[in-house]
């Protein structure tokens, strides 16, 4: 799950003093970002805390750092205006700590925030994908399993338009896309594309990855000949062959 729980957003201006996952500057490599003449600077308490937030979350306390992360969204939310990118940086490093955790009550809220802050870019930017990604993740978490599955359509959307055709992020978008399929019980495009692959490669996939197949045979006849599409495969369906058997018994009757 490694694109929505620590993907949020690894394209925003990191100069601040939250850690980033995924190979970022280290805490104490970077420098205090001074605000612009149009920004309300933050009160110095908030980046006394980012500082302590993120010492404690290198050192592995990710309840400290929650601590001390809440107590500077409360006061940058008071002091600082509501898109300013200390914010974000600090939303998006609780929200990291809460997908870890899989906290995704706590998590929610926050990516609602950020996708607000988000669209002011665009409803088709790339970073609306990442976020509604993990959005849907939790989502899934928490069991709004139809509610995922719109979401993880959304994402797909604005990938395949903003994004090369083979890149890495559809087929992780496509992969989870099967995963809130499944947990939907979504039985028949599933069958439908477990039937093709293993009749035309010999490779019968998991159920999960399955419904991946089927949006890829959806979107296949809207795309040029030479278009590119790549599905991560993260299983074989040999233990699902019985299972898929007494489905198409039933459906013979």
């Amino acid at each position: 799950m490694a694109d929505a729980a620590f993907g949020i957003d690894r394209s925003i201006e990191t100069s601040s003093y939250s850690p980033t996952v995924g190979g970022d500057r280290p805490t104490s490599e970077r420098a205090v970002r001074p605000p612009s003449d149009t920004e309300v600077e933050p009160q110095p308490e908030m980046f006394s805390l980012l500082k302590q937030g993120a010492t404690k979350l290198e050192a592995g306390n990710d309840a400290e750092a929650v601590e001390c992360l809440r107590r500077a969204l409360e006061i940058g939310d008071r002091t600082a205006g509501p898109d300013h990118p200390d914010l974000i940086i600090l939303l998006n490093d609780l929200t990291r700590i809460y997908l870890r955790q899989s906290a995704y009550a706590a998590a929610e809220p926050l990516l609602l925030r950020l996708f607000e802050m988000k669209r002011s870019k665009g409803e088709d930017h790339p970073e609306v994908a990442t976020v509604l990604a993990s959005l849907a993740t939790v989502r899934q978490g928490l069991g709004r399993h139809e509610s995922a599955e719109q979401l993880w359509r959304r994402v797909l959307d604005i990938r395949e338009r903003t994004l090369a055709p083979n890149h890495f992020a559809i087929a992780t978008a496509l992969e989870h896309f099967g995963e809130a399929c499944s947990a939907r019980g979504k039985i028949r495009e599933a069958l439908a594309a477990f039937q093709l692959l293993t009749r035309l490669e010999g490779i019968p996939p998991a159920l999960e990855p399955a419904h991946a197949i089927a949006k890829v045979m959806e979107l296949a006849p809207k795309r040029p000949r030479d278009h590119l599409m790549v599905v991560n495969l993260s299983g074989r369906g040999d233990k699902d062959i019985p299972q898929i058997t007494e489905i198409l018994k039933g459906r013979k009757k």
